[in-house]
């Protein structure tokens, strides 16, 4: 979802040239990856420990 919302912002940029749009992306990964991935990771590590470990041995970050 975050990756999806991601790459609709960046399309947008380039179809109607809007540096705000562009902007949004720059602004939403940062946050996204600073913050709201690190307490959902925590979460899930905290939950689901083995298999939160194998899962993150298979699946990248953003995927």
């Amino acid at each position: 979802m975050y990756l999806g919302f991601l790459d609709i912002s960046i399309g947008l940029f380039f179809i109607f040239g809007n540096w705000g749009f562009l902007g949004a992306a720059l602004a939403f990964y940062f946050i996204t990856d600073r913050y709201t991935i690190v307490q959902e990771e925590k979460i899930l590590s905290e939950r689901f420990p083995q298999a939160w470990r194998q899962y993150c041995r298979h699946v990248r970050r953003w995927i």
